[in-house]
């Protein structure tokens, strides 16, 4: 299994509102997203295709920036 198929299952679950929350008119991951597997970004892995195994820990984190 990948990232891919992980989420084209969630999107199967949770419908096209976590899709358009998630990726862009592209199809890529949203600028203020990450995608994170194992602590790694997926960008610095295989992107979409990082294949993912048993236990491996997916998170999908929205960037966060603050102030003082």
């Amino acid at each position: 299994s990948s990232v891919e198929n992980l989420l084209d299952k969630m999107f199967e679950e949770f419908g096209e509102i976590l899709r358009t929350e998630i990726l862009d008119i592209n199809g890529e991951v949203k600028k203020h997203y990450r995608i994170i597997v194992n602590g790694r970004n997926i960008n610095l892995l295989e992107g979409f295709k990082t294949i993912l195994k048993e236990g491996d820990m997916v998170a999908f984190m929205p960037a966060i920036a603050g102030g003082n």
